[in-house]
């Protein structure tokens, strides 16, 4: 066998698997400062919904008014996504006594599927399931991760699609601008 034909053998497999992992990073993702269309309602009511969580129970929105709440919109295909749940539920933690409350928000993917994952990343956040997309729908998202902040009011607060290393920063200046929001709207 040639050196050409060993190259071709062993190098273009490896070329296509670094492609499509490009092509699954571009397609679920963009920065946390891109266009993401729900930015547009900011301060607007946050649309209502009641989904199941996994372990039972539901989540209904509206019973979480006075509280800040993050949805963490993801999906197992989405490896920015599973790499930032760790890191979303740890900053979570640190708010969770100033009436933090966040919420794993998955889009479409099965039952099976969404416990096979939690289980290998062992997780604790509570995991809804919007298995016809109508929230997510409802919530405009067309990247993942796709993270929505709600203020104490209700209202939306801040939105963004940020990655693993983005969060951070992202998510505890976008938490505490909305405890703020809330404390200035309650005086």
């Amino acid at each position: 066998m040639g050196i050409t034909q060993t190259i071709l053998r062993t190098g273009l497999p490896l070329v296509g698997v670094a492609l499509l992992g490009l092509a699954i990073v571009h397609f679920t993702h963009r920065g946390p400062d891109d266009d993401v269309p729900l930015r547009a309602f900011i301060n607007q009511p946050a649309p209502d919904f009641a989904l199941p969580l996994i372990d039972g129970g539901t989540l209904k929105l509206s019973e979480h008014r006075g509280k800040v709440v993050v949805l963490d919109f993801w999906s197992v295909y989405c490896p920015p996504c599973i790499v930032g749940m760790p890191i979303n539920e740890k900053i979570a933690e640190r708010y969770a006594g100033q009436g933090v409350e966040m919420f794993a928000v998955n889009v479409g993917d099965s039952a099976g599927d969404i416990a096979r994952l939690r289980e290998s990343i062992r997780i604790k956040t509570p995991i809804a399931t919007d298995t016809d997309t109508a929230v997510a729908r409802a919530y405009q998202v067309v990247y993942f991760p796709q993270i929505v902040v709600i203020d104490r009011q209700g209202l939306l607060h801040a939105v963004a699609t940020p990655l693993p290393e983005e969060l951070e920063n992202w998510l505890p200046a976008a938490i505490e601008s909305a405890l703020k929001s809330g404390e200035a709207a309650a005086k």
